[in-house]
């Protein structure tokens, strides 16, 4: 047995937000956190009080790969030690094309990603190995 975890990488992602207090807490019933777009600094992927890393569009890249890379190693998660294989896809989408084309890799087209299709069949008929391959830096975030 092994545990197999596919997703995609190079969209950014929003994985965090700066919030301001605009309003006294006088009524609860009203909102008074706000993301603060005031907040930026380009360099660090923080624009407008949102804060974006590497993921895949919808999710970051610390919640895909974590326990692929880390989590899963340690005996208190997976006491059996089952071996984990981590494949990363990273996004590439045919402009104009309505689902992404054969190499999108973002949160839902990676579902038409012609390589993710061939690995996935390959590990249900079990007709070649499907080997690791990690192309971003989550092993060192």
């Amino acid at each position: 047995m092994k545990i197999y975890c596919l997703y995609g990488i190079g969209q950014s992602t929003e994985r965090g937000a700066y919030y301001i207090n605009r309003s006294p807490l006088t009524d609860i019933s009203r909102v008074s956190f706000f993301i603060d777009n005031t907040v930026s600094n380009l360099l660090e992927g923080l624009e407008f009080g949102v804060q974006t890393s590497d993921g895949d569009g919808t999710v970051p890249l610390l919640s895909l790969g974590y326990m692929c890379v880390e989590g899963w190693k340690k005996k208190l998660y997976n006491p059996s030690g089952i071996q984990v294989i981590t494949k990363e896809y990273i996004h590439d989408a045919v402009p104009y094309h309505l689902r992404g084309g054969s190499t999108a890799a973002d949160h839902v087209d990676i579902m038409g990603n012609y390589e993710l299709l061939s690995d996935v069949i390959a590990i249900l008929s079990g007709n070649r190995p499907v080997e690791e391959r990690i192309l971003s830096q989550i092993k060192s975030v």
